[in-house]
C-alpha cells in the first residue's frame, strides 16, 4: 500500500515522497531493519497507511517503532476499511482510541456502515452475508 500510494502521489501531484514499511520482526539476513525502505529522520512528517483497522493494535505496534527511530511528526493515518469495532479496551471505536491515545487523526476510505449500506442498496453483492455482518456488528461494533 505504501508503494502504490507513493506512486500515485508522484503521478498525480508530481511529488517525490519517501516511504517505508513496518516489518513485524527483525530478520537476520538481507535488510535487517524493522522499517524497510527510505530511512526516516528527525522532523519528517509521517502518514501511516494500513489496510484495515479492527482493534487499533497496529498503531500500538508501529507508533513506538516510528518515534523510537526518529523525532517524527505523525500527521495522520489512512486506512482502507474502518471495521468500526471497539478498541482493545473500553467502548470507544479503535479510530477514536487511536486519536485520543496518540493524537493521530485516522481517515478511512470506507467503513462498515458504508459496506452494509452498499449491500442493502444492491450497489455490491453480498446479501447472503448481511445477517451475519449485522449480528457481528451488534456484538463487537460501535456506532458512528
Amino acid at each position: 500500500l505504501t508503494v502504490a500510494t507513493s506512486m500515485a502521489i508522484s503521478e498525480h501531484f508530481g511529488a517525490d515522497i519517501k516511504y517505508c514499511s513496518n516489518r513485524k520482526e527483525v530478520k537476520d539476513h538481507g535488510d535487517k531493519g524493522i522499517l524497510l525502505g527510505s530511512p526516516i529522520a528527525d522532523g519528517d512528517k509521517v502518514v501511516i497507511i494500513e489496510d484495515v483497522m479492527t482493534s487499533g493494535k497496529a498503531m500500538a505496534e508501529v507508533y513506538p517503532k516510528l518515534t523510537g527511530a526518529a523525532k517524527v511528526n505523525i500527521i495522520g493515518m489512512v486506512i482502507t476499511v474502518d471495521r468500526m469495532e471497539k478498541a482493545l479496551q473500553g467502548n470507544q471505536s479503535a479510530v477514536q482510541t487511536v486519536y485520543e491515545t496518540y493524537g493521530v487523526p485516522v481517515y478511512a476510505i470506507v467503513n462498515m456502515e458504508d459496506i452494509i449500506a452498499a449491500i442493502q442498496n444492491d450497489v455490491i453483492p453480498g446479501k447472503e452475508y448481511l445477517d451475519a455482518m449485522l449480528a457481528y456488528r451488534e456484538q463487537y461494533g460501535v456506532t458512528a
